[in-house]
């Protein structure tokens, strides 16, 4: 099964990062949502290192928020002319394709609604338009969308009426993908993904200990550019930004600014109790309660604190891991660094006979009706949609 899921004690900072000290006190200070200008004076007055934090933000595919400030507080010029044209070429990239995927959406959506089917945009462009409310500081690669399980064989015929081509990939009619999404494939050559879980199965279950169902229960009605549509409560979505991290190995630090942002915007709209309670009392506390000091120490978020607490955290573990960089893991490693956050023996155990029976399905067929009531959203020949 794949999975790749990166305990947070697992990686080792590198023996010297001194010479990266200045870079990144510039990255954490305006590299966030709504940066404050005295951060940006305090740091103009000094002997900073701009051109690392640049190129900081380049390798962790963040560098839309700290070239927007820059330009925001007349500092610019403090970077390179290449540089500074690098960022135009991932801004313009970004508008122009969050431009395509909102219009997508909006289209694809309508299709769905008219049928009876509440869609909800997740990931970049929920958040370029809901939290940055900009769609050239939030980059989107593909379309996600995400749709109740029940849903999920009529979405695929809708969307196949319309023209597009659905990926499914299964064995012997068992999804691959383990119960939490297929692609489509749009006339005009576009990726959308569809969600019905946020996460695998098993993945929520054992790992995260929630069930997206609890998470599409709480969606709201609202509008955007005109059209009534549902979204994630932003609570949730701050919620699943801490998990995506989490999900993403911490490879994918752009999902800790968006857990970010989401805070610096929209907590005064929130049920703050009823979050702080989610994350205190789940299987991932401890590295909830991690990436929150993060936040709260480095990006210097003062609506941290409210979250943590009673509990803390030190931020070193996610700053470390900002230094480390490494390959993705093949599906196998994955499997391996699940267990790290895994904290009972007995769910590891489980996890171990998942695997296998996993294994033995792919090879002999065994356990076939097993996968089928979990994988997929409903027992369906999807081969032949």
């Amino acid at each position: 099964m794949t999975g790749s899921i990166t305990p947070m004690k697992s990686l080792k900072a590198p023996s010297d990062i001194s010479g990266l000290t200045s870079a990144t006190d510039v990255f954490f200070a305006l590299g966030v949502f709504n940066a404050e200008r005295a951060n940006a004076d305090r740091l103009a007055g000094l002997d900073s290192d701009w051109n690392g934090a640049a190129d900081l933000s380049f390798r962790l595919k963040t560098p839309l928020i700290l070239f927007h400030n820059l330009s925001r507080f007349g500092l610019l010029d403090r970077v390179t002319l290449e540089r500074r044209k690098r960022w135009e070429a991932w801004r313009d990239k970004a508008l122009k394709l969050n431009l395509y995927w909102t219009h997508r959406f909006l289209e694809i959506s309508g299709w769905l609604r008219d049928e009876g089917i509440r869609a909800v945009p997740l990931k970049g462009l929920s958040l370029a338009n809901g939290t940055y409310l900009s769609e050239a500081l939030r980059a989107s690669s593909d379309l996600d969308i995400w749709i109740a399980p029940k849903d999920a064989r009529r979405a695929a015929e809708i969307l196949k009426r319309k023209g597009c081509h659905i990926k499914a990939p299964t064995i012997r009619g068992v999804f691959v993908n383990h119960g939490q999404e297929f692609s489509a494939l749009s006339p005009e050559g576009a990726d959308v993904d569809v969600h019905f879980r946020l996460f695998s199965w098993y993945a929520e279950r054992i790992v995260f200990g929630f069930d997206s169902s609890d998470f599409f229960s709480r969606v709201v009605e609202t509008e955007w550019n005109g059209s009534k549509l549902w979204r994630m409560s932003f609570e949730d979505e701050f919620h699943y930004a801490l998990m995506s991290y989490l999900g993403s190995g911490q490879r994918s630090f752009r999902y800790v600014l968006d857990a970010d942002a989401l805070l610096r915007t929209h907590r005064h709209a929130w049920d703050d109790a009823a979050l702080k309670a989610r994350l205190a009392s789940g299987p991932l506390a401890t590295d909830f309660a991690k990436i929150l000091a993060f936040l709260r120490d480095r990006l210097r978020n003062p609506h941290a604190c409210g979250l943590l607490g009673a509990a803390d955290a030190g931020a070193s573990d996610v700053e470390r891991r900002l230094f480390a960089f490494r390959p993705e893991p093949d599906a196998r490693t994955g499997q391996r660094l699940l267990f790290g956050f895994v904290r009972s023996f007995f769910d590891k155990i489980r996890l171990v006979v998942l695997f296998a029976r996993w294994q033995a399905f792919k090879r002999f067929g065994w356990h076939r009706s097993f996968f089928l009531r979990h994988n997929n959203p409903e027992d369906i020949p999807w081969e032949a949609i």
